[in-house]
């Protein structure tokens, strides 16, 4: 059966974002989050709220763990102090439902949705929280790290979104204008990568 399935992850606690995504994606039939509904944004409550209403496949992102558990995000030095006073923030808004909800959100998960098997992770299947991977992971790398995966992998360890396939060339649609140097950036693929696809978003 044919489905449409939307892949959404990132969200920061931006409802105006994600309210605008939804509103262009009216018509699907499953959603899968690959994590971070919460933290540098100022609705995280109502996003938690919003995606729960969408009852989707979801994993947990470093930014939610951090929220939920109080262990460091992780992030580049830059976004730090931001992220460490908007955390202050966002726990204290949230409910206890909440943060019981981003504490016991799987860090990996497989799905079988439309009779296609996907993988789901905010980082890696090597590291499922940290490992950043983008258009621009060198092919050993991202082999390595893809080892356990089947044949679509959903990350959003990168600045660009991308859906590279077995050749790791595919659709670059770069989230900011330092990203646009990597559009149609092609990558030869090692042969343990053949056949698969990853599916890659953005994170910070």
């Amino acid at each position: 059966m044919l489905m449409k399935i939307l892949i959404l992850s990132d969200v920061h606690a931006n409802l105006t974002a994600l309210d605008a995504v939804l509103k262009a994606e009216q018509s699907f039939d499953r959603v899968l989050f690959l994590g971070d509904a919460v933290d540098y944004g100022p609705d995280p409550a109502a996003c938690l709220d919003r995606l729960a209403d969408l009852e989707p496949v979801w994993v947990r992102g470093n930014h939610d763990n951090a929220v939920a558990t109080g262990a460091d995000c992780g992030c580049a030095p830059a976004f730090r102090r931001l992220s460490r006073v908007s955390r202050e923030f966002t726990r204290s808004v949230l409910r206890p439902e909440h943060l019981d909800l981003l504490r016991t959100l799987p860090v990996e998960r497989a799905v079988s949705v439309g009779g296609q098997d996907f993988y789901l992770t905010h980082a890696s299947p090597a590291d499922h929280l940290f490992e950043y991977v983008s258009p621009t992971t060198e092919p050993q790398r991202l082999a390595r790290a893809m080892e356990a995966a089947p044949d679509r992998c959903g990350s959003s360890s990168s600045d660009t979104p991308t859906v590279p396939t077995s050749g790791l060339s595919g659709t670059k649609q770069p989230s900011t204008p330092a990203a646009w140097g990597n559009l149609g950036t092609t990558i030869p693929a090692p042969p343990t990568l053949s056949g698969k696809t990853v599916i890659s978003a953005s994170r910070e």
